[in-house]
């Protein structure tokens, strides 16, 4: 019987592919985590050039920031359970403790 061409033979080729789609689920919510954290940076580099009346805004938006870091660092490490000390998962902690860090300055 010869394996299909969408599904591999082996085990060890099972555990490969899974590996691949597993390390390719964690791009998005890195990305994520990426825009998020930008997002808190533009906030905090915002708030003193803002009018008075919108600064409860850019705090907002900066906490909401921090809040979507959050979760996408969560998926990141929850994508990645079978990879223990991915690269990936640590930039979304940096990219987290820098949004944070963003959004306690305004």
């Amino acid at each position: 019987m010869e394996a299909s061409p969408t599904k591999p033979a082996t085990p060890a080729q099972r555990d490969w592919a899974l590996g691949q789609v597993t390390a390719a689920a964690a791009e998005p919510p890195l990305a994520l985590a990426r825009l998020a954290g930008d997002l808190a940076e533009l906030c905090a580099a915002a708030s003193a050039r803002v009018e008075l009346r919108v600064h409860a805004d850019v705090a907002a938006a900066a906490a909401l920031a921090v809040a979507v870091a959050r979760g996408a660092r969560e998926l990141v490490a929850t994508n990645l359970t079978a990879l223990p000390g991915d690269t990936r998962v640590e930039e979304a902690d940096l990219l987290v403790v820098a949004a944070e860090a963003a959004a306690r300055s305004l």
